[in-house]
C-alpha cells in the first residue's frame, strides 16, 4: 500500500497513515503541533491530533479532545477518540506510522 500526500501527491510511506494539513504553534511544554491523520484504508480523516516531543526524546501523536472545567476548577482534557481495551498492538502501530509520517512532511517543511 502506498500513502500520498494529499497536497502533493508525492510517495511518503507504505503504511496506512498520512498527514495531511499543519497547525504549527509555539512549541508549549511536549506539544510541537497539531496534524491532521489521513487514515487512507478507511477514508477517515482525524483533525486535529497533537504532536508530542518530551525532552527526553520520547515522541506520541494524541487524538482530538474535548476542554472541561474540572471540579477543582482547572481545565482538564477528555478524549473524543480513543482505541478500546485490548487493542494495544493497533495503538502501537498507529503511533509509530503516525509519527514516521509526520516526522518525514515536518522534515520536508523544515527544508521548504
Amino acid at each position: 500500500m502506498q500513502i500520498n500526500h494529499p497536497d502533493s501527491r508525492r510517495k511518503l510511506i507504505a503504511d496506512p497513515v498520512a498527514p495531511t494539513a499543519c497547525r504549527h504553534i509555539v512549541p508549549k511544554n511536549t506539544l510541537r503541533g497539531f496534524r491532521d491523520l489521513e487514515l487512507s484504508r478507511v477514508g477517515l480523516v482525524l483533525r486535529d491530533c497533537t504532536w508530542h516531543r518530551h525532552a527526553d526524546g520520547k515522541e506520541w501523536v494524541g487524538f482530538p479532545a474535548r476542554s472541561y472545567t474540572g471540579q477543582d476548577g482547572e481545565t482538564k482534557w477528555t478524549p473524543l477518540i480513543e482505541f478500546a481495551e485490548g487493542a494495544g498492538e493497533a495503538r502501537k502501530q498507529f503511533q509509530q506510522q503516525a509519527l514516521d509520517a509526520i516526522r518525514a512532511v515536518a522534515g520536508e517543511e523544515a527544508s521548504a
